[in-house]
């Protein structure tokens, strides 16, 4: 039975001592893993070019992580609008590292919404409110039509009493797939006894 080595100090992968052989110096309190020496290559070529019976109880293995590379080859783009990445994203995806968060504002009548980093804000002094950015987005969508220039006001007031009733201590939150249950079973059209911005998106 081979015997596993200490995991990495680097990236806390565990090699079975049989697959390494002999590349592993110091493999003890400051083992470092092939992959983090750079000799990941090297033990490869050994261990696939020497014909070595596989262990009787199990067949080596390397961890998808060690496949992964180390530095992601540099891709050109047309300039550093988002929306151009995101309309033709180029070959091999696309990272970037960003200084500052994106911030998505939008003018609703008198207000101004400002979306960042998964919240949106109201910039209303009067009616403020923040949330998520998915539950404006679907309020704005389903209720926005209706009530017009008292969207904001509305969802000021329903994220006030949602605050109120967590203040509270004395809620019961229902998971949404028993919801989604008895909504099929009893055709339930109306949800009651919650806010507009914590309501399932199919009441």
């Amino acid at each position: 039975m081979s015997r596993i080595i200490d995991h990495c100090d680097q990236c806390e992968c565990a090699y079975h001592e049989e697959c390494l052989e002999d590349l592993i110096p110091n493999a003890g309190d400051a083992f470092i893993c092939p992959k983090c020496r750079d000799t990941l290559d090297e033990v490869m070529h050994r261990r696939f070019n020497k014909q070595l019976p596989p262990p009787p109880w199990e067949r080596y293995s390397i961890p998808l992580r060690m496949l992964d590379p180390k530095v992601l080859p540099e891709s050109p783009i047309q300039g550093r609008s988002l929306t151009a990445v995101l309309t033709s994203p180029p070959n091999g995806g696309y990272v970037a590292i960003l200084k500052d968060p994106i911030e998505f504002a939008i003018r609703w009548h008198d207000s101004q919404i400002s979306t960042s980093e998964g919240i949106s804000t109201s910039t209303d002094f009067h009616h403020p409110f923040q949330i998520e950015g998915a539950r404006c987005h679907l309020l704005r969508t389903i209720a926005g039509p209706r009530l017009g220039a008292e969207l904001v006001p509305f969802i000021s007031r329903e994220a006030q009493l949602q605050r109120n009733i967590d203040a509270t201590g004395k809620i019961h939150c229902i998971a949404w797939v028993v919801l989604s249950a008895a909504r099929d079973l009893y055709s339930a059209t109306h949800y009651l006894g919650g806010t507009a911005v914590t309501a399932p998106p199919f009441l």
